[in-house]
C-alpha cells in the first residue's frame, strides 16, 4: 500500500507514521507536481485543499482515500471525487484554540483600543483619561457555531460576554446563550457588538453577508472574518468602513489572496489586517497527525473514518 504526499510534512511526523505503519511505502513529495509521477500507485494522498486539482485524480487510478491538513475544502474537485467513490477527510476540530486565540486578541485589542495607545506610544504622548471599553456584558454573534465557533463562544463566556450563535439547524450547544437558523441571523445582527464569521464556503454561502447586513449592524459594531473571503462581499465591507457604517474590523482572509496593494483596506486604521494565518500554530502538524493516524489505523482496519467531507454538501 502506498501513500503520497504533496505537500511538506515534518519529518517528525513523516518517522512517526513510518514508525505506527511499516506496511505503508511513504512517498514524501513537496508539491503536486513533484507527486505527479508517483500518483498512479497511491492508494493514500496526503494533501491540502490548493494542492490536488482534478488533473492529479485522473492520474490516480487507485486512490481510495484523500485526507487533507487542512479544514477548508472548497478547492477540491468534488463531482471527480464523488464520482470516484473517493473518500476524503479534513481536519476540522484543531482549529478551536488558536482561532479563538486570535478572535479574543482581535476583539480586546479593538475594544481596549490598544492602536491608538500605540501610535501615542511611538509619538512619545501621554493621553490622559481611559477611551476604551471592557468585554464583559456586550454580544457577540458568531455566525458558524461548529467546532471552532463553540471553541469561541466558550472563550467568550469566560469574559462575561453575551454569545449568540448561528447555525443551518438552529440547535442549542453548550456555550451559546442562543442560536438561531441562518435564515433568521439578520435578527441578531442590531444588538451586536461583534460578529464573527466562520461559515465555510460553498455555493449557497457565497456573498452570505452583504451590505444589508453591515447596514443592520451597530456604528460601533466589529466585524471578524476567520471564514473565506468569499463568504463576504468585500466590496460592500469596505463601503461600510469607509462609511463608518460599522466601527471596524479583523480581516484574516480576502476575496483576492494575496491581497492586492492597491487594496483601500490596507490604510484604514479601523482595520485589522493578517494574512491568512489565524488558524496557524506551533503545534499544527502535530494536531493533524492525530487524526492522520488514527484514520490510517481505521482505514487498514476497514472501518469509517474521522472528519469525512460531505461530498453534496461541499464541506
Amino acid at each position: 500500500m502506498k501513500l503520497v504526499t504533496t505537500i511538506n510534512i515534518p519529518e517528525k511526523q513523516l518517522n512517526e507514521l513510518r514508525e505506527s505503519y511499516p506496511e505503508i511505502t511513504i512517498c514524501h513529495c513537496h508539491s503536486e507536481r513533484e507527486a505527479q509521477p508517483y500518483l498512479e500507485e497511491a492508494d493514500i494522498v496526503l494533501s491540502d485543499h490548493l494542492n490536488f486539482n482534478p488533473e492529479s485524480i485522473e492520474k490516480a487510478p487507485r486512490l481510495k482515500w484523500l485526507q487533507l491538513t487542512t479544514a477548508g475544502v472548497e478547492n477540491i474537485p468534488f463531482a471527480k471525487i464523488a464520482e470516484r467513490g473517493i473518500t476524503v477527510t479534513n481536519a476540522k476540530g484543531i482549529h478551536g484554540s488558536q482561532m479563538g486565540e486570535y478572535a479574543l486578541g482581535m476583539m480586546l485589542a479593538h475594544t481596549r483600543k490598544l492602536l491608538h495607545y500605540r501610535g501615542l506610544q511611538k509619538k512619545h504622548q501621554w493621553e490622559g483619561g481611559f477611551i476604551g471599553g471592557e468585554l464583559a456584558g456586550k454580544t457577540v454573534t458568531i455566525v458558524g457555531a461548529g467546532a471552532i465557533g463553540s471553541a469561541i463562544a466558550e472563550m467568550c463566556q469566560v469574559f462575561g460576554m453575551n454569545v449568540n450563535g448561528v447555525s443551518r439547524g438552529g440547535a442549542s450547544k453548550p456555550h451559546f446563550d442562543r442560536i438561531v437558523k441562518e435564515e433568521q441571523w439578520e435578527t441578531l445582527l442590531p444588538e451586536s457588538s461583534f460578529v464573527i464569521v466562520l461559515l465555510p464556503l460553498t455555493p449557497r454561502t457565497k456573498h452570505f453577508i452583504r451590505q444589508e447586513h453591515f447596514t443592520a449592524m451597530p456604528r460601533d459594531c466589529f466585524f471578524i472574518n476567520l471564514a473565506r473571503g468569499h463568504v463576504v462581499k468585500e466590496a460592500d465591507l469596505i463601503t461600510a468602513l469607509e462609511s463608518g457604517q460599522i466601527g471596524g474590523a479583523a480581516l484574516d482572509v480576502f476575496e483576492k489572496e494575496p491581497l492586492g496593494p492597491e487594496s483601500p483596506l490596507w490604510e484604514m486604521e479601523n482595520v485589522f489586517l493578517t494574512p491568512h494565518i489565524a488558524g496557524n500554530s506551533d503545534h499544527y502538524m502535530e494536531k493533524v497527525f492525530r487524526i492522520v493516524l488514527d484514520n490510517v489505523a481505521n482505514f487498514l482496519a476497514n472501518k469509517p473514518l474521522k472528519n469525512q467531507v460531505d461530498l453534496q454538501a461541499n464541506y
